[in-house]
C-alpha cells in the first residue's frame, strides 16, 4: 500500500501568519506518507519577498521541507517567476493602485509553483505551464488583480514496486527506511529503457485557478486533462502506469461550471471523496463552514493500471495551523 498527501503549503505561511517551513515538514513527516504533492512552495535563490501575503527569505523551501519531511527525492517546478518591488515602468504602464503589482523576473531568481516530494526514485519528470486566454499586460509586471495569475502542474513517474537491494560497495543508493536500501539510480534508469518497471506510477501535483467556475479555470481543468493523457501514452513496456492527481484544483465538489465538474465527468476520472467530505479551506474553519478546494483524482481506464482507493481523510492535528489549507491523505494500491 501506497500512502500520498496532498497539501497546499501557502508559501509556509501558517493560518496564525507566522512563516514556519519547518512547521510544514513536521506534518508532513507526522502522515507517514511515501509522497506528498505540494502547491504554492516558493524557491528563492536570493534574499526577496514574492507576493504580498509571503515572507522575506533566501529559502528554497522544497528542499526544506525534504529535510524535515525525510523524503529525499525532489522535484519543483514554478510557473510564477515574480516578485514584489518596485515596479519597472520602461512601457508606460503604471502601477495598479488597487492591486497587487509584481516585477517579472528575467533571471529566474525565485519561483512559485508546484513540487513533490517521494521516497521512491523519480525517474522522469514533466511539467506544465497553463496556457493564458490573453496575452499579458506587461513584459515587466504582472498585474496579479487585473490578469492571469501563471499556474501550472508538476508531474514524476515513480516505480512503487522497485526492488529493496542490500546496500553494496561502488554503488550511489538512494535512503529508504531501516537496513535496506532502493536499487540504484542507474539501475532503475536502465530498467525504465528496458521497460522493465514493477508497479510504474506517475503522480501529478496541480494548482488551478482560484476564480470559481471562471473560463480561466474551466480552461486549465480542460488543458490538464490533456496533458494528463499524454503522461499515461509515455510509457512502454509490460507494465502498465497508474495515474493519480493530487491538488487544490480551487473549486469545491459540484461548483457548477467549475473545474471540479469537468475533472470527475471527464471519461476515466474519478474523484476520490465525496461531495459531503470533509473542509480544507480554511484551515481554521474545517467544519462546518469551510470549503473542500484540495482533491486526489485517480484515473480508471483499461489501458492504466487500477488504483484502488483505500482511505481518504482531512489531517486536523497540532501542526493545522502550518498553512491555510488542510492537507488530505490518501491510501492506495496499484494492481496491474
Amino acid at each position: 500500500m501506497v500512502r500520498i498527501l496532498t497539501y497546499n503549503v501557502n508559501r509556509c505561511i501558517g493560518d496564525d501568519g507566522g512563516y514556519d517551513p519547518a512547521r510544514v515538514g513536521v506534518a508532513i513527516r507526522r502522515s507517514c506518507c511515501d509522497i506528498v504533492c505540494i502547491q504554492q512552495v516558493e524557491v528563492n535563490k536570493v534574499f526577496r519577498q514574492q507576493r504580498r501575503d509571503s515572507a522575506e527569505h533566501a529559502d528554497n523551501q522544497p528542499q526544506l521541507l525534504a529535510r524535515v519531511s525525510g523524503l529525499p527525492n525532489i522535484s519543483f517546478g514554478g510557473p510564477l517567476a515574480a516578485y514584489l518591488g518596485e515596479p519597472a515602468r520602461q512601457d508606460g504602464m503604471r502601477p495598479d493602485p488597487f492591486g497587487e503589482v509584481l516585477v517579472r523576473d528575467a533571471e529566474k531568481r525565485c519561483a512559485v509553483g508546484n513540487a513533490i516530494l517521494s521516497k521512491y526514485e523519480i525517474l522522469s519528470a514533466r511539467n506544465l505551464v497553463f496556457e493564458q486566454e490573453s496575452p499579458p499586460m506587461s513584459d515587466q509586471v504582472i498585474y496579479i488583480d487585473r490578469e492571469s495569475q501563471p499556474r501550472g502542474a508538476r508531474a514524476v513517474l515513480v516505480d512503487i514496486g522497485a526492488p529493496e537491494v542490500p546496500e553494496r560497495g561502488g554503488h550511489t543508493l538512494s535512503t529508504m527506511a531501516g537496513c535496506c536500501r532502493t536499487a540504484s539510480q542507474d539501475e532503475l534508469r536502465r530498467a525504465v529503457a528496458r521497460g522493465h518497471m514493477i508497479r510504474p506510477l506517475w503522480v501529478v501535483s496541480v494548482q488551478l485557478s482560484n476564480k470559481v467556475s471562471s473560463n480561466e479555470q474551466r480552461s486549465q481543468a480542460q488543458q490538464l486533462l490533456r496533458w494528463v493523457d499524454s503522461l499515461a501514452a509515455e510509457v512502454e513496456g509490460t507494465a502498465r502506469p497508474g495515474v493519480i492527481v493530487c491538488g487544490d484544483i480551487g473549486s469545491w465538489p459540484f461548483a457548477p461550471n467549475s473545474s471540479y465538474g469537468i475533472l470527475s465527468s471527464a471519461p476515466g476520472w474519478k474523484a476520490t471523496a465525496a461531495c459531503c467530505s470533509a473542509a480544507t479551506f480554511p484551515a481554521s474553519c474545517y467544519a462546518p463552514c469551510g470549503l473542500r478546494l484540495d482533491h486526489v483524482f485517480v484515473l480508471d481506464r483499461y489501458d492504466l493500471a487500477r488504483v484502488e482507493i483505500k482511505s481518504v481523510r482531512v489531517l486536523v492535528s497540532d501542526e493545522a495551523e502550518a498553512s491555510d489549507h488542510l492537507p488530505v491523505l490518501v491510501d492506495f494500491d496499484v494492481r496491474q
